[in-house]
């Protein structure tokens, strides 16, 4: 039986209610649809392959409107993605590139821009990489990454400063340009 080392919330089978996403190393990563009524099907495996998963993410990265599958892998495994067929199942696995980093985290946000989502990786004792769409292709299993830091992509380092004091658990939105 594997560890579960990441967890993440999503409407995967597009019906309306969050269903849940375990990445597990030594056992397959599993999707659990809900029921509509706060219980859960019987856990369902992405795919047949076992990895040690240290990070999960969820995001329409195909843009075909439904959460397809970004899983971040330890033990110097490629990091890899599951599309969506719309119903909470996944087809075959791509790789997001040929990087074995081992990564601990995942998101996905639009850093260029340019309107369709990018994954971005924080990695144990590496860089961490920012994966442009436009760098991988999701049919065909090919990417390049730019490292954080290494010059290549200005990350603009900055210091907030409140001028005032601030209640406890006050959000503090910020835009770089």
């Amino acid at each position: 039986m594997g560890t579960t080392q990441a967890i993440i919330l999503g409407d995967i089978d597009s019906d309306g209610d969050l269903d849940i996403v375990v990445g597990n190393t030594g056992s397959h990563n599993k999707s659990y649809l809900n029921n509509g009524n706060g219980t859960f099907a019987v856990g369902r495996n992405i795919t047949s392959e076992i990895y040690a998963t240290r990070a999960i993410g969820l995001g329409d990265i195909n843009g075909d409107g439904t959460l397809d599958i970004i899983v971040g892998n330890h033990n110097d495994e490629v990091n890899t993605f599951y599309l969506n067929d719309g119903n909470g199942s996944f087809g075959i696995e791509h790789n997001i590139s040929t990087d074995t980093d081992s990564t601990k985290s995942i998101v996905l946000g639009d850093i260029d821009g340019d309107g369709t989502l990018d994954i971005i990786t924080g990695n144990d004792s590496t860089q961490n990489h920012i994966y442009s769409r436009k760098s991988f292709n999701v049919e065909s299993n090919i990417g390049t990454s730019i490292r954080v830091d290494d010059g290549s992509f200005p990350i603009n380092r900055i210091l907030l400063v409140p001028t005032e004091v601030l209640p406890i658990n006050t959000s503090i939105e910020y835009y770089l340009k």
